[in-house]
């Protein structure tokens, strides 16, 4: 479309205004389309946002899923250590006479 070429080329060489930049760069980030109205920039905000929670709740679940193997894995590991330790006193106090 012609306009909104237009637009983007002088917002590309001239700017945008401080004031109006919030409202703004959801156009020029493809977030928004020219011409839409407000309620179907509500909707589009609205399922974005679903779509934010829901991943977020996936990483969350894996986030619990990762520091339960760190907490079995260093489980494991200090246990391995605690043996090696006590074979460790163990010859050390063995005596060869």
């Amino acid at each position: 479309n012609y306009k909104e070429l237009e637009l983007l080329r002088l917002v590309y060489y001239g700017g945008v205004e401080h004031e109006i930049r919030k409202e703004v760069w959801p156009f020029l980030l493809g977030h928004y389309k020219f011409g839409m109205d407000k309620k179907d920039m509500a909707q589009i905000d609205e399922k974005i946002t679903a779509r934010y929670q829901q991943v977020m709740r996936e990483w969350k679940a894996c986030e619990v899923i990762v520091k339960q193997r760190e907490k079995e894995m260093q489980s494991a590991i200090f246990a391995k250590l605690s043996h090696v330790l006590r074979l460790i006193h163990r010859d050390s106090t063995i005596s060869n006479e």
